[in-house]
């Protein structure tokens, strides 16, 4: 158990170390778009997530819409 352990742990901090090679040889213009790009996703993800549980509020309220007909 305790070799398996370490192997874990030197898995983790060959990992850490290098993605700490790589981060620091990106430059700030990478980092933006790195930074914009995740935020972007993230966004997105949390915009269906919020859509999701609020239609689901509102079917159990009785309430139902069709958003995908024109009016």
């Amino acid at each position: 158990m305790r070799e398996l352990h370490e192997k874990i742990m030197n898995y983790v901090a060959y990992l850490i170390s290098a993605s700490g090679m790589l981060f620091s040889s990106l430059s700030s213009e990478q980092w933006y778009f790195i930074s914009s790009t995740l935020l972007g996703v993230i966004t997105i993800y949390l915009n269906f997530w919020h859509k999701r549980k609020m239609q689901k509020i509102a079917q159990e309220q009785g309430v139902f819409r069709n958003e995908n007909t024109v009016e």
